[in-house]
C-alpha cells in the first residue's frame, strides 16, 4: 500500500507511513495556494475558521501526529543500522548478537510498538557501545590467529600475499583505524580458510609445454581426491593465473588465453617402447597384439600422435611420431627379436625424443622387465622423467617380470604399471591413462620476459567456485624445457664432465657429440639416425658438409667437449668408436 500523502510503498497493514509518519489511509492535505493579501477578519470570521478548522479535522484532513513521526524516525534509524555497525563487527559472535537486535527492532517497526521500537533502539545503542569498547582487542585477536595460523597448506603466492596483508593491517592497527585493519586480517583469514578448505579437492599442474616459447601450455589435473575422479566441464572463467619472474617484482597477474579439457579436443603424444630382447620369447607376439590394441583406441581424430622404439642390444627408433594408425601398426608387426635387455636407455632416449614434440606427453613400454645391458640407470630413468614431467607408463608382460623396478619407475614419474595376465584389455589400459592424460585441462597463456627463455619462472594457478577450491603452483626455467633435441643445450658454453656422461644411453651420448657439429650447421650425410634426430630440431640448418672446416670453427668449450666425449666413447666401447 502507498502512502497518500508522501507517495512511498510501505507493509500491507501498516497504520502509519515509515518515511513521512503520516496516518495511512486518509487523505492527502490539499495543496496550497499562492497567499492572497491579508485583510483584517472581524471577531465573527475568526470564530468560522475555528469552527471550519475543527471541521475540516473530523472530516479526515491530515495533521502529523506524534506517533506517525516517532516511528518513521525509528524506520530511517533501522535502516541505517549496517553502515552504523558495520566497522565493530568481527567476530561471528558480534554479527550473531548484532542479527538479534537487529531483528527485534524490525519487529517492533512492523507491529507499530512505540515501546518496542524504544527499547529495540536502546539494546542496539548498548551493543554498539560494547563493540567499540571491544574492537581493538579482536581486531588484534584476529592479527594474533593469523599470525599463529600454520602455513603447510598455503602456497608460495599465498604466503607472499598474507605477508602483505598482515604488513598493511598492522599500520592500521598502530593508526586505530581498526575498520581498514580489520579488512587486512579479514583477507588474511580468507585465503587461509580456503587452503585449508581445499583438502576434498586437489589440483597437480602435471606437465608445462614450452615447445611455442613464449606461448605456454600448462596441463592440470583436477580431482575428487577421496574418489581419485576428475572434475569434468569445469567453467574457463573460474582459473586465475600469477606468475613471478623476478623475487623483487613479486608475482604479476597473466591473462589467461584459453582453458579446455584434451579429451576429444587436443592430442596427446606416446612413445610406445617395445622389448624385443631374447627373454621376451614367445610374448613377443602377446606384446605385439596388446601394442596394436592400444594403438587401436588412440584418438587419431584429435591429433593423437605416437612413435614407435624397441630395445634389445641396443635402441632403435623404429617410427617417429605419427598420427597414421596403419603406419604404426605396420611398424609393431614388424619388430624382429634381439638378444640383450636395454630397458633403461629405451626409456630415456624415447623421453629425449617426445620432449620436443607439441602437446601432452608419456611413455609407454611394453617389457618383461630383465634388464641387463643399459649404460643409464634407474634413477637416471627417474631423474630424466621428472625433469620433464613425463609419466612412464610400463606394461609388464608375461611372469618373470621384476616388478618391484618396473613399478618404482612408474610411481615416481606419475604414471602406472600393469602386468598383461591382470589386464582383461588394453582398453582398460587406457581407460586409466585416459583418466590420467586425456582428462587433463590444457591452460594457454603468454609469459613474460619474451626473449629471455633462461630466467626461471614461478606459476600458481587457481580453480574456484562456489563449490571447489583448487590451486597448484611450480617452479620451471622455459630454456631446461625447451631443448629442442639437445642433450646438453649449454655444451658450447661450459664444460662437460665424465660424471655427466656416465648417466646417458648410448644414443645420448652420440647426439651429445654430435650436436656439437649440428650446432654448426654440418650437414649429416651418411648416418640415418642423426639425420633423422637432427632434421627434426627446428634450429638445425644442415649446410656445411666440411667436417674439418666445422671443427675448426670450434670454440674452447666445443672442442674440449668433444675430445671428452670421443674419449668416453672409446673408453666404454660405444657407438662403434675404436
Amino acid at each position: 500500500m502507498f502512502c497518500s500523502n508522501c507517495g512511498k510503498e510501505n507493509p500491507d497493514g501498516a497504520k502509519f507511513c515509515r518515511n513521512c509518519g503520516a496516518k495511512m489511509g486518509m487523505p492527502a492535505a490539499p495543496p496550497e495556494k499562492a497567499p492572497r493579501e491579508k485583510k483584517p477578519m472581524n471577531k465573527k470570521a475568526v470564530v468560522a475558521v475555528i469552527v471550519l478548522v475543527l471541521i475540516l479535522i473530523g472530516g479526515g484532513v491530515y495533521i502529523a501526529t506524534s506517533p506517525g513521526r516517532k516511528l518513521a524516525a525509528y524506520q530511517k534509524a533501522y535502516d541505517e543500522l549496517d553502515d552504523r555497525f558495520y566497522p565493530y563487527i568481527v567476530e561471528d559472535s558480534d554479527q550473531a548478537s548484532y542479527d538479534e537486535d537487529k531483528n527485534s527492532f524490525k519487529n517492533a517497526i512492523a507491529k507499530e510498538d512505540l515501546d518496542a521500537c524504544k527499547y529495540a533502539s536502546n539494546q542496539l545503542d548498548q551493543l554498539e557501545k560494547e563493540l567499540k569498547n571491544s574492537v581493538k582487542d579482536k581486531v588484534q585477536k584476529m592479527a594474533d590467529e593469523v599470525t599463529n595460523a600454520g602455513t603447510s597448506n598455503l602456497c608460495e603466492v599465498e604466503i607472499d600475499d598474507i605477508a602483505k596483508y598482515k604488513s598493511e593491517g598492522a599500520k592500521y592497527l598502530k593508526k586505530n583505524d581498526y575498520l581498514n585493519a580489520k579488512k587486512q586480517y579479514q583477507e588474511c583469514k580468507r585465503i587461509i580458510d580456503a587452503a585449508n578448505s581445499a583438502s576434498k579437492y586437489g589440483m597437480d599442474l602435471r606437465q608445462i609445454d614450452v615447445t611455442n616459447f613464449p606461448s605456454v601450455k600448462l596441463y592440470l589435473s583436477i580431482t575428487d581426491l577421496s574418489t581419485g575422479e576428475s572434475l569434468d566441464k569445469l567453467d574457463a572463467s573460474g582459473f586465475s593465473l600469477k606468475e613471478r619472474i623476478s623475487a623483487k617484482v613479486g608475482y604479476k597477474d597473466v591473462k589467461i588465453q584459453s582453458v579446455s579439457q584434451m579429451d576429444q579436443k587436443e592430442g596427446l603424444n606416446t612413445a610406445i617402447v617395445a622389448d624385443v630382447s631374447a627373454s621376451m620369447g614367445s610374448n613377443l607376439g602377446l606384446a605385439q597384439t596388446a601394442m596394436s590394441n592400444f594403438v587401436s583406441s588412440m584418438q587419431f581424430n584429435v591429433n593423437d600422435k605416437a612413435a614407435l622404439y624397441s630395445f634389445a642390444d641396443s635402441v632403435y627408433r623404429e617410427q617417429f611420431f605419427t598420427d597414421n594408425e596403419s603406419t604404426l601398426k605396420s611398424a609393431i608387426n614388424g619388430l624382429n627379436m634381439g638378444n640383450m635387455t636395454a630397458l633403461y636407455d629405451a626409456i630415456v632416449y624415447s623421453i629425449s625424443d617426445i620432449v620436443v614434440e607439441d602437446g601432452a606427453k608419456c611413455v609407454i613400454a611394453f617389457t618383461d622387465g630383465m634388464e641387463n645391458n643399459s649404460v643409464s640407470s634407474k634413477s637416471y630413468v627417474i631423474e630424466k622423467a621428472k625433469q620433464y614431467d613425463i609419466p612412464v607408463y610400463i606394461i609388464g608382460i608375461g611372469n618373470g617380470v621384476d616388478t618391484s623396478d618396473l613399478t618404482d619407475i612408474a610411481n615416481q614419474t606419475g604414471g602406472a604399471y600393469w602386468n598383461i595376465s591382470n589386464v582383461s584389455s588394453m582398453d582398460q589400459v587406457y581407460n586409466e591413462i585416459y583418466q590420467a592424460q586425456k582428462a587433463m585441462y590444457v591452460v594457454q597463456y603468454t609469459t613474460q620476459k619474451k626473449s629471455e627463455a633462461e630466467l626461471e619462472r614461478e606459476v600458481y594457478i587457481r580453480f574456484s567456485n562456489q563449490k571447489y577450491l583448487v590451486r597448484a603452483e611450480k617452479t620451471y626455467t622455459p630454456a631446461n624445457y625447451k631443448i629442442d633435441g639437445f642433450v646438453f643445450y649449454d655444451s658450447d658454453a661450459r664444460y662437460l664432465s665424465e660424471s655427466e656422461l656416465s648417466k646417458l644411453s648410448e644414443e645420448e651420448v652420440l647426439i651429445a657429440l654430435n650436436e656439437l657439429y649440428a650446432r654448426r650447421n654440418y650437414k649429416f650425410q651418411t648416418n640415418a639416425f642423426l639425420i633423422d634426430h637432427f632434421n627434426k630440431c627446428s634450429w638445425y640448418k644442415g649446410l656445411e658438409t666440411d667436417q674439418a672446416k666445422v671443427e675448426s670453427k670450434f670454440n674452447n668449450y666445443e672442442t674440449a667437449n668433444k675430445d671428452l666425449l670421443v674419449k668416453y666413447e672409446k673408453k666404454h666401447k660405444l657407438n662403434n668408436r675404436k
